[in-house]
Formats: C-alpha cells, structure tokens, sequence
C-alpha cells in the first residue's frame, strides 16, 4: 500500500472543508509549507466555527 501523493489529498481535503477549488489548489502547491501560507487561504478554510466543532479551546 502506497501513501496518496500530496497534490491529491490536499485539494480533496480542502473541498471537502469547503474551499473554493483554486484555493485548494493553491494550498496544495504550499503544503509543504503550511506555516508560511497560514495566513492566506488556510484560515478560509480551517474557521473559527470548523475549531469549534473539532473542541479546541479558543485562546481569548
């Protein structure tokens, strides 16, 4: 069994999280770099509301 490629997962993660498809494609092409492209379309896709619903402790 072989891992799923980056481009493929991180894209069908997004969508379904519900980003645009040129956003996830956008954060496919920076997922080696999460931290750098945080800023931009990571906190359209992982909201408030999203952190919530997963039970993180919202930090003030």
């Amino acid at each position: 069994m072989t891992a799923e490629p980056r481009e493929t997962r991180v894209p069908s993660g997004s969508l379904a999280l519900g980003a645009a498809h040129e956003l996830a494609v956008q954060l496919a092409r920076g997922a080696g770099h999460w931290w750098r492209h945080s800023g931009a379309g990571l906190n359209r896709v992982l909201t408030v509301t999203y952190l919530d619903t997963l039970g993180f402790p919202r930090l003030a």
